[in-house]
């Protein structure tokens, strides 16, 4: 029986088991977005010149690596990490700036985030995605999230870089 089978059951139960009182009630679910502030550097930059043969970039911790292929830029380019203070959840996992900001890729690049040591209490690897801010100060769920829990690392292609981190998409309280 897969996980997501075992969870509907449980999210059902949940749905009905509100009364129409409870709705809106202690909520902390905003009603509109919420503008977050930019993170602050928090460590050390990474920077690595890639050109058109592709490349990698990765913190010494092995958290997070971006892998740039052949075809991605056309000559070669300064690529950094920087981590940040996460703003959007805070004491959350790691997050990172990545720059050139404003330049679009020929190809995708992967970003990958390590979740390992991470606690998932009431949540699972399957419900965590990775986000990124946009630069109006808002956070975005990044479409196909690649979940590896073996290796406890998700992933994602893009073409545009901004700050990245991860979180639960869901988490139940008890």
């Amino acid at each position: 029986m897969s996980f997501f089978s075992r969870l509907l059951p449980l999210v059902l139960l949940c749905f009905f088991a509100c009364k129409k009182s409870d709705v809106g009630q202690n909520s902390q679910m905003p009603s509109e977005p919420v503008i977050f502030p930019v993170g602050q550097p928090s460590g050390a930059a990474i920077v690595k010149t890639i050109g058109s043969e592709g490349g990698n970039i990765q913190t010494p911790d092995g958290t997070f690596k971006l892998s740039v292929p052949a075809g991605a830029v056309d000559a070669a380019t300064e690529f950094t990490v920087q981590p940040v203070t996460n703003t959007f959840k805070e004491d959350g996992p790691p997050a990172y700036r990545l720059l050139p900001e404003g330049v679009t890729f020929k190809k995708p690049v992967t970003i990958t985030l390590s979740y390992a040591g991470a606690d998932l209490k009431g949540t699972a690897p399957e419900l965590l995605s990775l986000v990124y801010q946009d630069a109006e100060g808002y956070f975005h769920q990044a479409s196909a999230t690649t979940v590896d829990k073996s290796a406890q690392k998700l992933s994602v292609q893009t073409t545009h870089f901004s700050d990245w981190t991860w979180c639960e998409m869901m988490n139940i309280y008890t």
